[in-house]
């Protein structure tokens, strides 16, 4: 019968998979100029890349509609994120649709379109790339009943779902670089196959 790890033998074993994780991410580096591109972009994130469109590149990258700061982006996202938090707020499950929930996607859109908008171009664009980095991980949670867990569901919930922070940087550079269309379609394609392998298993 096989023995379980001792708290020893775990802490070696994931300090093991830590440095080779990180050894392989740097010779990835070193050896990948998008890799590096990207890497550039997280550190010192513009919104005026060069778009570029051939397909090679974009396989090569391996969603954010408001990156790109227009006020009616900015009035469809906000009333996006809206509908999901709506969920929360009416005690609602996420896609039932009410009259309550559009009523107050359509005043945080009106909001957004009439005064959010000029204070959301003066932000910084590297303070908004996080803002909705983290907010597009922090919205997964609502997919968890919250009520029934202790302090440890929580925890455990919240660290599964910063795990999304990496995909969510990875979503912003393409939508910066390749268009809105491409990250969509990336975005689909990465969920569809975890959907596909979850239902495998």
């Amino acid at each position: 019968m096989n023995q379980p790890l001792s708290y020893v033998g775990f802490i070696l074993c994931l300090v093991l998979i830590t440095i080779c994780f990180i050894a392989a991410a740097y010779l990835s580096y070193r050896k990948s100029s998008r890799l590096r591109d990207m890497v550039q972009f997280v550190i010192s994130p513009k919104d005026n890349l060069v778009l570029d469109f051939k397909i090679s590149s974009i396989i090569k990258t391996a969603f954010r509609l408001p990156l790109k700061r227009k006020r009616l982006y900015i009035a469809l996202s906000r009333a996006t994120i809206m509908f999901f938090v709506s969920a929360i707020i009416f005690s609602t499950k996420v896609y039932d649709v009410t009259w309550e929930r559009l009523l107050l996607c359509a005043i945080i859109a009106l909001t957004a379109w009439f005064y959010g908008y000029k204070w959301v171009s003066k932000v910084n664009f590297k303070t908004w790339l996080w803002i909705l980095v983290l907010s597009f991980s922090i919205l997964h949670i609502i997919n968890y009943d919250l009520s029934t867990m202790d302090i440890g569901g929580w925890i455990r919930v919240i660290l599964k779902e910063a795990v999304k922070i990496p995909s969510a940087l990875m979503f912003c550079y393409v939508r910066i670089k390749h268009g809105f269309g491409t990250s969509v379609a990336l975005h689909f394609a990465v969920n569809l196959s975890a959907y596909c392998m979850g239902a495998l298993v």
